[in-house]
């Protein structure tokens, strides 16, 4: 199932960065171009890395890091090498429904089950475990963050799937009782353990109609078996909480890799 994109005003971020390598074929010709600022009087001395912040057109904030020579001094050449990309996304659980609570914590799951362009439910979790690399994301209150780290000759494509994902996700109602059983087995594991406990009973300590009352990790009951008894379309809700926060203004994305800003 395709989704229409034209609501978001923006281009695929993969689509962003080709169209940026051609452009710019000099550092300096970012800087300038974009507005970019170098961060390198900020960091460490002992830090090997260059760092780049530009914002681009549509509103997303960017940080190009450079990592050539820190890769070098660990030996890490050629193939051999790694890349990673972090989106942190400037909304969470605070920001759930009354009627559907964790809806957050679900829409970061449902977000890679497939997209437009990528339409296999499991494309990027298999092409980054395939190609030597790792992914992760994790809802909290204000925030929902996202991440992977590839080898650097499969980045490119790996920042593909990664972009589509936020830009045009599939969202497919077939893949919501599957990812409500995740976030259940999630919950169930959770409860088990001490922090969460405290964690949720601060929670229900708090005033009513306070956001820290809501139930931020969600479970089957909050997200399927109290919304059906309501009649509330959680697949609707979920469709409308990623057109209404997940926009270029309210994200912000960091590129690290053994590239120069220019290539990056």
């Amino acid at each position: 199932m395709s989704v229409n994109t034209a609501y978001l005003g923006w281009r695929p971020l993969g689509d962003i960065f080709r169209a940026l390598k051609m452009e710019f074929v000099r550092q300096d010709a970012i800087v300038e171009s974009v507005g970019g600022i170098s961060l390198d009087d900020t960091k460490s001395a002992s830090d090997m890395r260059s760092y780049l912040n530009f914002t681009l057109e549509c509103g997303l904030e960017v940080v190009v890091i450079d990592s050539s020579k820190d890769c070098e001094r660990r030996g890490e050449v050629g193939t051999n090498a790694t890349a990673a990309a972090a989106m942190a996304v400037n909304v969470g659980s605070f920001a759930d429904p009354e009627e559907a609570q964790g809806l957050a914590h679900f829409l970061e799951h449902m977000v890679f089950m497939g997209s437009s362009k990528y339409e296999g439910e499991n494309e990027y979790d298999s092409f980054i475990a395939s190609h030597g690399g790792d992914c992760n994301a994790y809802t909290e209150s204000e925030s929902t963050c996202y991440q992977f780290d590839v080898y650097i000759e499969h980045f490119r494509k790996a920042l593909d799937i990664f972009a589509n994902c936020f830009y045009a996700p599939k969202l497919s109602p077939n893949a919501i009782n599957r990812e409500i059983s995740a976030i259940q087995n999630e919950f169930q594991l959770a409860k088990t353990s001490d922090s969460a406990r405290i964690g949720q009973c601060l929670c229900s300590a708090a005033h009513n109609n306070h956001v820290l009352r809501k139930f931020s990790w969600g479970n089957r009951r909050s997200l399927q078996d109290l919304p059906s008894r309501n009649a509330v379309d959680v697949h609707a809700l979920l469709r409308e909480f990623h057109r209404v926060h997940y926009l270029p203004k309210n994200m912000k994305l960091v590129i690290l890799a053994p590239l120069s800003h220019a290539e990056l």
